[in-house]
């Protein structure tokens, strides 16, 4: 019996520790709010070309930034316009990511949909919530925003 309490009390003393280890982060017996969990389902999010062009048009420009992680050649051979380009493979990538406002919304592309999905996630360690991947890249979509 006196194991049986022991063991208890170890358990309900773990469970403690975990709950105070990760404050806010979660949801136990729908104690979660609704926006809370419309945040965790919005940070990572890689859409068809058709919700990308929707999306990125109904946008204040303001309020969002177009990004091309493709090479300078890659860009200067067309680029959406309005993109900005941050070369995947710069040694300067990660840094120049580190500089922008995590505030805006962020639609990221590349040539196939590899680059972008990975600098996807570079940004959210950083950071950035709002971040729009182009499925496919820009050889899948083909010229669904105006092309430079």
């Amino acid at each position: 019996m006196q194991k049986i309490i022991i063991i208890t009390i170890l358990l309900l003393i773990a469970c403690a520790a975990i709950l105070v280890a990760l404050p806010g982060k979660l949801c136990i017996f729908g104690g979660c709010k609704s926006e809370d969990a419309a945040e965790l389902s919005s940070v990572l999010q890689t859409i068809s070309p058709q919700e990308f062009a929707q999306k990125w048009n109904e946008m204040s420009k303001a309020e969002a930034v177009l990004i091309d992680v493709r090479t300078i050649g890659e860009y200067d051979a067309g680029h959406y316009e309005g993109a900005r380009m941050i070369d995947f493979y710069s040694p300067d990538f990660k840094a120049e990511l580190a500089k922008m406002d995590r505030n805006k919304q962020y639609f990221i592309y590349c040539r196939s949909g590899s680059r972008s999905g990975q600098a996807l996630q570079i940004m959210r360690e950083l950071g950035f919530t709002k971040i729009y991947d182009l499925a496919g890249g820009i050889i899948g979509a083909g010229e669904i925003l105006p092309i430079k």
